[in-house]
């Protein structure tokens, strides 16, 4: 038995298993993106987010990041854990998404594609298409999904706090090329001239290059003084 995007079965068997296709046909995209320009493309990708985004309240998200046979199992708290699952497939298919909006932006931007976008038709066409498959999963939620839990506040937070972990570790690893970008730039013009032959540190040699009147000086912490100040303000008051 194959499931297709509105199908209202998970595909029968007794052993729950996750499946989830390939980025490039998820949703029908080999078929609406086939033959595009890019911004066509950035266009049906925008609608998509779109779409993944307003699943995330709902019961279930779209068959591909389902766990199969999920429903023949009547165990509640199972399906809670499903359902976790499923949610944290969602998140990765939202992140995968929104990197490839951030992708064709750039193309765009560079100018080097046609700028051609979507005919009305098409759009309001695409549009319709998600809008039947969120309708038809919302009547879901009443039959076939019925003893699917509700989406709670613990199990939503899930996927802003994967998108949080996801920042931070971008975050650090821009600084990190910044460091090292710099360095190069430092020995390259001159302005920092290494006589070892040991390995420097990218950071070490953006040190030098501030000057040997720079003094690295830690952050402070502002909660810490106020803390220490008002621990001595008391002593003082004691004494007297």
């Amino acid at each position: 038995m194959v499931l297709n995007a509105d199908c209202p079965l998970d595909s029968g068997n007794t052993r729950p298993s996750v499946h989830q296709e390939e980025e490039s046909i998820l949703l029908g995209d080999s078929q609406l993106q086939g033959g595009k320009t890019v911004s066509q493309k950035l266009q049906i990708q925008k609608m998509k987010l779109s779409f993944l985004r307003r699943c995330v309240k709902l019961k279930r998200p779209p068959p591909t990041l389902r766990v199969k046979g999920a429903s023949t199992i009547p165990d509640t708290s199972k399906l809670r854990h499903f359902s976790v699952l499923e949610t944290l497939m969602l998140g990765e298919a939202i992140k995968t998404c929104l990197n490839e909006v951030k992708r064709l932006n750039k193309l765009l931007k560079a100018g080097s594609h046609a700028n051609k976008p979507l005919d009305q038709k098409a759009e309001r066409e695409i549009q319709e298409k998600y809008l039947k498959k969120l309708d038809f999963y919302k009547q879901q939620e009443e039959t076939e999904w019925k003893n699917w839990p509700t989406k709670t506040e613990d199990i939503l937070r899930l996927i802003e706090n994967n998108k949080k972990r996801v920042n931070f570790k971008n975050r650090k690893h821009r600084v990190k090329r910044r460091i090292e970008r710099q360095a190069k730039k430092l020995v390259a013009e001159g302005s920092v001239v290494i006589l070892v032959q040991e390995q420097i540190p990218p950071g070490a040699i953006c040190v030098l290059g501030k000057g040997l009147g720079y003094v690295p000086t830690p952050s402070l912490d502002k909660e810490g003084t106020r803390l220490d100040l008002r621990l001595a303000t008391n002593r003082t008051r004691t004494l007297r």
